[in-house]
């Protein structure tokens, strides 16, 4: 009977433990500056971005990206602590500055409530009901992300940390050539 109970209770404990764990691990990556002293990069690719992809059609409320010289398309998701700090700070982004605005979200009224909530509404946006959109055309699955578009084709897709510097890949020369398997883009 005494190993029963003494086996139990070593299960509750490696259970909790296990729980304990998760927790910080789940509060770290709500903290920002826990975050940031983590990962002292601030531009990390993300993996599994389809670079060199030129979209073959575009939401109407993004269709401007297809021609812009140099565009931003920000990915964020209405359930993620960094994303929705992400969002309290492009309150201060001048509408046609380049920026585009993508909600991955569970519901239209759900990405719609994150735009308003941080009060994004004059940047142009698309509410990408299950990013299902970004995800086939782009393999973006990591919010939030910074896309870098140079007439429509992406060049740069990279986890956002800061906005400063992603604002300024905006800056940098093309890192894409011109012809991408022999093919004149």
């Amino acid at each position: 009977m005494v190993d029963v109970v003494l086996a139990f209770t070593m299960l509750v404990l490696a259970a909790a433990i296990a729980l304990l764990f998760a927790m910080v691990g789940e509060l770290a990556s709500r903290v920002p500056e826990f975050s940031r002293a983590i990962n002292r990069d601030p531009l990390r690719s993300v993996e599994g971005a389809r670079l060199g992809h030129v979209p073959a059609s575009w939401p109407p409320a993004l269709g401007h990206l297809a021609t812009d010289e140099n565009a931003l398309l920000l990915v964020l998701s209405s359930a993620c602590a960094s994303c929705e700090e992400v969002g309290r700070q492009l309150h201060n982004v001048e509408p046609n500055a380049g920026v585009a605005l993508l909600v991955s979200c569970g519901s239209r009224e759900t990405g719609e409530a994150f735009v308003t909530r941080h009060n994004l509404k004059s940047l142009d946006h698309f509410i990408d009901v299950g990013g299902d959109w970004v995800r086939g055309e782009f393999g973006v699955m990591v919010s939030p992300s910074g896309l870098l578009l140079r007439r429509g084709r992406l060049e740069s897709a990279v986890i956002v940390q800061e906005l400063k510097s992603v604002f300024k890949l905006m800056t940098e020369p093309s890192p894409i050539p011109e012809h991408i398997g022999g093919v004149i883009a």
